[in-house]
């Protein structure tokens, strides 16, 4: 019930007026009216929400051709002690995203790969993100793509055979990849306020770009070459990690914290938030009675926070 109403109420509030919801939930009697994604993308219109469920098993595998946003219950949960109970994620293996304007809110998958203009990844847990297909010579290049507020375990890429992408925001992201290139293949587009795990090179490929206020091993012009705009970078020193990878969000914000209030994933005006909650509303407590006597009211106690960067749900 828990998990439930947290989905319901943050689309309450965040959820566009006109939209329709469709909620997914893949275990056995869950009561949702959609087991799988690709039953709710069927029926789904332009400018609907289609809420995951978090659950054991994965989504597996979905193809996104409409404009809509897929949202799910965020990740980390228990770790940073958000709710008060082991909420799963909602996972996927892959989704290819083929619709201009396509938001991921929420969500967990192992590769996501972009094939349109517009789109928007913000507070998800991501490994491989791929601008086109990787090492593709017939992909075209897209551009004005959102990536914000993202713990990320792999890259974002543009293979180097191809024309690179243009006029993306990259704000704001935990890459929490310790080896080898985390951003790959893009151009006059806006790296700022990341945090980079690697202690190897972080960019490459990035040119006519503004690179400013991450952490990061070689986010100058050592790495990422002369035609970018630099400013008010951390460098790691070279071949040098300061991270693990056990740690969680939290974690890795202490750790910023220590080099750098100015530059990383929690600085800036719109700093990384925890989870990938963003402004949902978190349910951290339902009190109910044990009983009641038949005809009265059932009176049920639930509180709602809303997480912020430093963690402290404000009820």
């Amino acid at each position: 019930m828990k998990k439930f109403l947290l989905m319901t109420l943050a689309v309450m509030l965040s959820g566009p007026a006109f939209a329709a919801t469709l909620r997914v939930n893949n275990a056995v009697g869950s009561g949702a009216k959609y087991a799988t994604v690709d039953a709710a993308l069927t029926d789904a219109q332009d400018g609907d929400v289609i809420i995951v469920d978090g659950s054991t098993d994965s989504y597996g595998d979905i193809e996104i051709s409409k404009k809509i946003t897929l949202q799910g219950p965020g990740y980390f949960l228990s770790e940073n002690g958000i709710s008060t109970e082991d909420v799963s994620t909602a996972k996927f293996k892959s989704i290819t995203i083929k619709c201009e304007g396509v938001k991921l809110t929420g969500i967990t998958s192992d590769v996501v790969t972009i094939y349109a203009d517009k789109v928007v990844l913000t507070h998800n847990y991501l490994n491989v993100i791929n601008l086109g297909r990787n090492f593709s010579y017939s992909d075209q290049p897209i551009s004005n793509g959102v990536i914000h507020q993202n713990f990320i375990t792999g890259w974002v890429m543009r293979d180097s055979y191809s024309v690179s992408c243009t006029f993306f925001q990259i704000t704001n992201n935990i890459f929490a990849r310790y080896s080898n290139v985390h951003i790959k293949g893009v151009d006059q587009s806006v790296i700022a306020y990341n945090t980079f795990a690697s202690y190897q090179p972080t960019l490459n490929t990035v040119t006519n770009s503004v690179i400013e206020y991450n952490i990061g091993n070689q986010v100058d012009s050592n790495g990422a070459g002369l035609t970018n705009t630099y400013q008010g970078n951390y460098l790691l020193p070279y071949n040098t990690s300061l991270y693990s990878s056990k740690y969680t969000d939290r974690n890795i914000k202490d750790v910023d914290a220590s080099l750098s209030l100015t530059a990383g994933a929690f600085a800036g005006s719109d700093p990384y938030v925890f989870s990938g909650l963003g402004e949902n509303p978190v349910v951290s407590d339902i009190e109910m009675p044990q009983s009641v006597v038949k005809g009265e009211d059932l009176k049920v106690t639930v509180r709602l926070g809303f997480a912020t960067p430093s963690n402290t749900p404000e009820e």
